[in-house]
This record gives C-alpha cells, structure tokens and sequence, in this order.
C-alpha cells in the first residue's frame, strides 16, 4: 500500500494550523493530495491531533470540520502502520458525518472505503466487503435505486474490487472477482434503465462492463469454479452456474451485449468520431475471436473495414489501421499498464484466427535462459491477436512482439 501522507507535497508546520480555519484547514490537509509531503508521520500525527484539539475547544466535540481533521489523521496512521489508531480516527469521523447529516449520510462513502483497506490488512475480508454493500445501499438511499447517479458510486466500488483482485490473483482473489461480477451486474441493469446511449460516458461504462466480464472468465478459465455453495458467479442471484464451459458461455453473452452496446452508444454520441466506432466494433471482433466465434468475428471485422472506408478518414489511416496484427486485451479504461523499457524482440507469425505461431527470438541476451524462452513462448502462444486484415479479411501476417525481460504479459 502507498505511504498517503507521501501523496502531499509541502510540510505543513504549526503555525499553518494556528492562522488556518479550520474549516480551510480540514479541506486542505485531509482531502487535498497536495499538503504534506516532507513531514514525518510523528510530526504529521502530533499537528493532526493539535488541531482537532483547538477545533473541539474553538468549538464542540461534533463540528463538521473535525471529521475532515480525523480522516487526515486516519490517513497518517495507515501510512504509519498503527492501524488499531488509525480505524478509531476514521470511524470518529465517520460518526461526526453521522451526526451532522444523518446516519444515512453519502459524505461516509470515504471512510468506509479506508474503513475496507484497513479490514483488508486485518484479514478480515468479509467486513470489507460489507463496507462495500453499506456504500452501494448509502447511495440507493440517497438517491433510489434507479438513479443514474448511483452509477458513479457503483464504478468506485468496481474499481476498489478488481484493485483488490490484481493484488491478490488467483485463487485467494475469489471474493473480489465474484463481488465485481455482481457490481457490474448492477451497473449493466441501471444502465440499460436509466442512463441513454447519448450519454458521453456510456461507451466507457460498456468497456468496462466487458473487461469485467473477461476478468472474470480469465479467473473461472484458469482457477475453475468456486465450489462453496454460498459463491455464486451468475446471470443473476438465484440461478448457479454448475459448469466452466456454461459459466464461459455466460460471461461471453456478457461481454458481447456489453460490446455491441458500446458501438451503439458512440454511433448515437454528438459529433461521434467514425476512429472510436472503428475500434469499438474491431474490439467487439476480437471478443468473438476469443472465445471462438471465429465466423461472427470475420464479419465484424469486415464491418470494421467497411466503416473505416469513409470519405471523412485520410486514406493513410486507413492505408495502415490494420495493417499488422495487434495483441487482444480487454483491459479496464482506468487500467493504465506499467510502461516497462522492453528489452527483448521476437518474431511471429499470427494467423489469420489469431494465433502466434513459429516464435523466435531476435538477438536474445546471453544470459536468457531455455527456461525463460519457454515461459515467454507459452505466454505468447496463450494471447491472442488480431490478425492483419486485407481488404477487410483476415490473413496470416509476421509481426514483431517487443516484450519486458521481466514480465512476459508485458507484450506490445
């Protein structure tokens, strides 16, 4: 985890707490990510706990302004690794909210996600992700189960679960990559209820939809199906899914519906750019090629081809937009890849189904070892491409894979 007192760049010294509000205080050195940086976490803790102190005498023991000076104070201890302290803080905070605003008050939403990071370092996954459940049934409160609004508190929780997930995969990553299916799930229904295909985050809210439901097919390809009968990974609360390849089959009906709709919702946006739609149906031809629907797949990249033939694209776009393959990945908009210096080339043939065949090492260091070569190939072989298309057909093609000495799923 992250040092967050590290997040803020100026150190905050004791006469900024005395000739600050406490108002101005509160927002600048708990919410801001720009406030304290070359501060100890002791020198941190003891200004936090002075200006809660004058903020209770200046005040009383439940002035808004202090839920803001204990969240920076549970902050400060997490970063400290004084837990026990630092959940007393966040749930002090928490409280004053409470007390302020209700007990059904959205301004907790923060403190229980810190609350869930800290149940997470405690090993006790199941409050975490009732923490999560609190926040979505805070929103729906607020503001009804079918408001758009409740999409953005939904994307949080998302976010937070397959987080959680990428720093535990596998099999100890179960409760996170079920608790994203469901949330997803969620998001899927209030979509399609609520929100119009005009809105301009719709196409993005349907990518992640689809690389939510690729995650999860990824995990249930690789690790099998949860065996407890309480986890369910399903098309909706009641029904179980009782097979890998049926589970395979929802989770591609998924992504699908949520890739066909992100084509739709960019063809409706105002001043849509054609390039968008071009990669939206290309990607929903890559979906097809995943999981085999290799003819489904040839038409929508023809269709891809054909709409990329339009007057208002420059022919050297369209010369060279698919003129190599591509590798396949359907990962989270927000998902923003660790940009490594690659170190090794190798060359491929991809077929016109996607595969990489007849893989060679370019020049490989001396001191690479046959046993990282046949990692790397097995990682290749195990992607997928998007193959070349000539005149909008698929063709086999050689290309050039640039990869990190260091992790082999860090292809380009």
């Amino acid at each position: 985890m992250p040092r967050l007192f590290d997040l803020c760049p100026n150190k905050l010294k004791q006469s900024s707490l005395k000739n600050f509000s406490i108002m101005a205080l509160g927002t600048a050195i708990a919410l801001s990510p720009k406030f304290i940086t070359a501060m100890s976490a002791e020198e941190a803790m003891r200004d936090y706990q002075a200006a809660i102190e004058r903020a209770e005498a200046n005040s009383d023991a439940f002035s808004i302004q202090l839920s803001e000076l204990y969240m920076g104070l549970g902050r400060v201890l997490m970063n400290d690794e004084n837990y026990p302290d630092a959940q007393r803080a966040l749930k002090r905070g928490m409280q004053i909210e409470r007390v302020n605003f209700g007990l059904h008050s959205i301004s907790q939403t923060p403190y229980l996600f810190l609350l869930a990071d800290l149940d997470i370092l405690a090993g006790d996954a199941e409050s975490a992700q009732k923490a999560m459940d609190s926040i979505y049934l805070l929103g729906r409160n607020n503001y009804g189960a079918s408001d758009p609004r409740i999409l953005e508190i939904l994307d949080k929780i998302l976010n937070w679960q397959v987080a959680h997930y990428r720093a535990n995969p596998g099999r100890g990553g179960l409760n996170y990559i079920v608790a994203a299916d469901i949330v997803s799930q969620r998001m899927s229904r209030l979509m399609k209820k609520s929100v119009p295909m005009e809105d301009p985050k719709t196409p993005i809210y349907y990518q992640k939809l689809a690389a939510v439901q690729y995650l999860v097919a990824t995990h249930v390809d690789q690790y099998g199906l949860p065996t407890e009968a309480t986890i369910e990974i399903t098309t909706n609360s009641s029904a179980q899914t009782t097979s890998r390849s049926a589970a395979g089959l929802t989770y591609y009906r998924r992504g699908k519906a949520a890739l066909i709709s992100r084509v739709e919702s960019l063809s409706n946006q105002p001043g849509s750019d054609l390039i968008s739609q071009v990669n939206a149906i290309a990607q929903l031809a890559d979906w097809y090629l995943v999981f085999g629907q290799s003819h489904a797949a040839i038409k929508a990249y023809g269709l891809a081809f054909e709409t990329l033939l339009d007057e208002g694209v420059s022919e050297d776009v369209q010369s060279i937009f698919f003129s190599k393959p591509q590798k396949i990945e359907f990962n989270l908009p927000e998902n923003n890849q660790d940009k490594r210096h690659k170190v090794l080339e190798v060359s491929a043939l991809i077929t016109k189904r996607g595969r990489a065949r007849d893989i060679q090492f370019i020049d490989p260091p001396e001191d690479l070892s046959e046993e990282e070569m046949r990692s790397i190939r097995r990682s290749i072989q195990k992607s997928r491409y998007r193959p070349r298309l000539n005149e909008g057909n698929p063709e086999e093609s050689p290309y050039k894979i640039f990869l990190a000495r260091s992790g082999v799923g860090n292809q380009s």
